[in-house]
Protein backbone atom coordinates (compact mmCIF):
# COMPACT_ATOMS: atom_id res chain seq x y z
CA UNK A 1 0.00 0.00 0.00
CA UNK A 2 3.14 2.41 0.80
CA UNK A 3 4.14 2.12 -2.60
CA UNK A 4 0.55 2.46 -4.22
CA UNK A 5 0.67 6.06 -1.83
CA UNK A 6 4.20 6.99 -3.39
CA UNK A 7 3.93 6.23 -6.84
CA UNK A 8 0.20 8.21 -6.71
CA UNK A 9 1.56 11.15 -4.78
CA UNK A 10 4.78 11.30 -7.11
CA UNK A 11 2.28 10.97 -10.47
CA UNK A 12 0.24 13.62 -8.72
CA UNK A 13 3.26 15.81 -8.30
CA UNK A 14 4.55 15.27 -12.08
CA UNK A 15 0.92 16.58 -13.35
CA UNK A 16 0.57 19.64 -11.08
CA UNK A 17 4.39 20.42 -12.57
CA UNK A 18 2.62 20.22 -16.07
CA UNK A 19 0.07 22.01 -15.64
CA UNK A 20 1.91 24.63 -13.94
CA UNK A 21 4.34 24.83 -17.05
CA UNK A 22 1.11 24.72 -19.04
CA UNK A 23 -0.44 27.45 -17.58
CA UNK A 24 3.12 29.32 -17.98
CA UNK A 25 2.55 28.74 -21.42
CA UNK A 26 -0.92 30.26 -21.87
CA UNK A 27 0.25 32.97 -20.44
CA UNK A 28 3.78 33.81 -22.34
CA UNK A 29 0.87 33.35 -25.40
CA UNK A 30 -1.90 35.38 -24.65
CA UNK A 31 0.71 37.89 -23.35
CA UNK A 32 2.67 37.73 -26.32
CA UNK A 33 3.36 40.73 -29.00
CA UNK A 34 4.20 38.63 -31.46
CA UNK A 35 1.48 38.76 -34.29
CA UNK A 36 -0.45 35.59 -35.61
CA UNK A 37 -0.43 36.22 -38.66
CA UNK A 38 -2.78 33.51 -40.85
CA UNK A 39 -3.53 33.36 -44.26
CA UNK A 40 -6.27 35.02 -45.81
CA UNK A 41 -8.48 31.94 -46.31
CA UNK A 42 -8.57 31.84 -42.47
CA UNK A 43 -10.03 34.66 -42.55
CA UNK A 44 -13.96 34.02 -42.31
CA UNK A 45 -12.69 31.25 -39.02
CA UNK A 46 -10.59 34.32 -37.60
CA UNK A 47 -13.51 36.76 -37.92
CA UNK A 48 -16.09 34.66 -36.55
CA UNK A 49 -13.51 33.05 -33.23
CA UNK A 50 -13.17 37.18 -32.97
CA UNK A 51 -16.65 38.27 -33.21
CA UNK A 52 -17.65 35.46 -30.66
CA UNK A 53 -15.54 36.12 -28.05
CA UNK A 54 -16.66 39.73 -28.20
CA UNK A 55 -20.26 38.22 -27.80
CA UNK A 56 -21.14 40.37 -30.86
CA UNK A 57 -23.85 39.56 -33.25
CA UNK A 58 -23.10 39.84 -36.97
CA UNK A 59 -25.40 42.41 -37.06
CA UNK A 60 -24.15 44.51 -34.05
CA UNK A 61 -20.29 43.54 -35.86
CA UNK A 62 -21.22 44.97 -39.82
CA UNK A 63 -23.33 48.26 -37.53
CA UNK A 64 -19.46 49.15 -35.44
CA UNK A 65 -17.86 48.72 -38.52
CA UNK A 66 -20.23 50.53 -41.29
CA UNK A 67 -21.31 47.59 -43.44
CA UNK A 68 -24.47 46.22 -44.52
CA UNK A 69 -25.17 42.87 -42.34
CA UNK A 70 -25.24 41.41 -45.78
CA UNK A 71 -21.67 42.63 -46.33
CA UNK A 72 -20.38 41.39 -43.30
CA UNK A 73 -22.16 38.02 -43.84
CA UNK A 74 -20.56 37.37 -46.44
CA UNK A 75 -17.00 38.05 -44.86
CA UNK A 76 -18.03 35.03 -42.37
CA UNK A 77 -18.71 33.04 -45.20
CA UNK A 78 -16.00 33.09 -47.61
CA UNK A 79 -18.26 35.10 -49.93
CA UNK A 80 -17.35 38.55 -51.89
CA UNK A 81 -14.76 40.52 -52.79
CA UNK A 82 -13.95 42.89 -49.87
CA UNK A 83 -11.90 46.24 -50.73
CA UNK A 84 -8.90 47.02 -48.07
CA UNK A 85 -10.75 49.36 -46.35
CA UNK A 86 -13.84 47.31 -45.30
CA UNK A 87 -11.35 44.50 -44.34
CA UNK A 88 -9.38 47.17 -41.71
CA UNK A 89 -12.98 48.63 -40.62
CA UNK A 90 -13.69 45.11 -39.33
CA UNK A 91 -10.24 44.28 -38.21
CA UNK A 92 -10.81 48.05 -36.01
CA UNK A 93 -14.17 46.22 -34.21
CA UNK A 94 -12.72 42.88 -33.83
CA UNK A 95 -9.02 43.88 -33.11
CA UNK A 96 -6.86 42.61 -35.85
CA UNK A 97 -4.65 44.51 -38.49
CA UNK A 98 -4.03 43.15 -41.89
CA UNK A 99 -0.26 42.66 -43.34
CA UNK A 100 -0.10 42.14 -46.82
CA UNK A 101 2.92 40.43 -47.72
CA UNK A 102 4.19 40.28 -51.73
CA UNK A 103 5.60 36.73 -52.63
Amino acid sequence: MADDVRTKTTIVAALKHQITALQKLVDDLEHSTTPDLRELRHLPDLLRERRERLKLSPVETAELAGLSPNTYRALERAGGNPRLDTLESVGQVLNFKLWIEMV
